[in-house]
């Protein structure tokens, strides 16, 4: 399929949707996934707020007041009508006619190839090729899973490790070919370290953090000054001797002072320790292990030396290093290691289908309006395996 408008790239996330034109090094902008409107109690008080909308900042400041849906959770579509309104809102932020433009859209794996599991895929799917196809009227569509978008960002083999980290979901997946083989999924991420955070500074600095725009000031704090340790227990043994030497002072919105110490390297730990959180599962290392051993031998080593990291919690620094470190100790005698992390590794995934959709052989992938109406819904599944 030929087209003087260049395709949009949408990748929604639980925490964080990033939209932008296919081609470019970035996305035009990134923001909250979140939709909010005025109660229905509130419209019958004050007519005058009509039935406005809200999506992305403009609902998070007014949380207050509005009633919040989000499109996505665990990387299944959890509300349509957020998003139909983040879709209408992408299309009004750039400007366009979604008539005029092709539309790449990022896809989570089915957890597993149970029919449960691929049917809710095929369901999600189905749906949202019936809002962009008959609401927006979007010539054509195709969707790619996230792994292989973020292998594909970097230029890297068809075949590799995507370790992704999200705000609600941590997955280990395992690709080869280009194609979804093996995924470990968790529910220890972004959110749980925050949850994490809150919890130590509430217990050992006695300083609360309760509100949601409690926790966004104590995100960004964390997103500065934590790290991992490349040796927790020694790091831990220099903090306890040294105490004043890790401690930071910062002060709340609300000009309330609280110190932060070893909890920088405390909580990131817990990617590698979640029972330091009171968690249950698996490190980070093992889950990639998990994901690897699904394969034969000969194939293990070209596995574990791609390893690919995404998403905004893999941004900790000292992460990459300590994740080789630990891999290495946990791969088969002699194998060779490589964890590959860019500067860009939060949106990854958008980048992946920016190059993607720009690429001369891709175009005849395209799942175009006309094929829809012929051929029904099979065909999305027939071109987007």
């Amino acid at each position: 399929m030929q087209t003087d408008h260049p395709p949009i790239v949408i990748d929604v996330g639980s925490a964080f949707t990033k939209f932008g034109y296919a081609g470019e090094d970035a996305p035009r902008d990134i923001i909250p996934s979140i939709v909010g409107h005025y109660p229905q109690q509130h419209l019958a008080l004050f007519s005058s707020l009509g039935d406005q909308v809200f999506v992305g900042e403009e609902a998070f400041a007014r949380r207050g007041v509005l009633k919040l849906r989000y499109p996505v959770r665990d990387g299944i579509i959890s509300n349509w009508w957020a998003l139909e309104k983040m879709l209408s809102h992408i299309f009004t932020a750039l400007g366009v006619r979604p008539a005029d433009h092709p539309i790449l859209l990022s896809e989570f794996p089915a957890p597993s190839d149970s029919d449960a599991d691929v049917k809710e895929r095929n369901e999600n799917r189905e749906r949202t090729a019936q809002l962009l196809y008959e609401v927006f009227g979007v010539p054509a569509v195709y969707w790619a899973p996230q792994p292989v978008l973020v292998l594909h960002a970097h230029s890297r083999s068809t075949t590799g490790v995507v370790l992704d980290i999200g705000h609600h979901v941590a997955r280990a997946v395992a690709v080869h070919d280009g194609c979804v083989v093996n995924l470990q999924k968790q529910d220890f991420a972004g959110e749980a370290l925050l949850d994490y955070m809150a919890w130590l500074l509430g217990e050992e600095r006695g300083v609360a953090f309760s509100t949601s725009a409690d926790r966004k000031f104590l995100q960004g704090i964390m997103e500065k000054r934590c790290y991992v340790a490349s040796d927790f227990q020694d790091e831990m043994r220099k903090a306890c001797e040294t105490t004043g030497a890790f401690e930071e002072t910062h002060e709340t919105p609300f000009d309330e002072a609280f110190v932060i110490g070893s909890e920088r390297f405390r909580v990131p730990e817990a990617l590698f320790q979640p029972s330091l959180a009171k968690h249950e599962g698996r490190g980070i290392h093992q889950m990639i292990k998990r994901a690897i051993s699904a394969f034969p031998s000969n194939l293990q080593a070209r596995l574990y030396g791609n390893i690919v990291l995404s998403g905004g919690p893999t941004l900790y620094p000292g992460l990459p290093e300590r994740l080789r470190e630990e891999l290495s100790l946990l791969a088969p005698a002699g194998t060779s290691v490589d964890v590959f992390a860019s500067d860009d590794r939060q949106y990854s995934t958008w980048l992946g289908g920016s190059l993607l959709a720009r690429q001369e052989s891709f175009q005849e992938k395209w799942v175009t309006k006309m094929e829809y109406e012929e051929y029904g819904p099979a065909v999305l599944h027939r071109k987007c395996p």
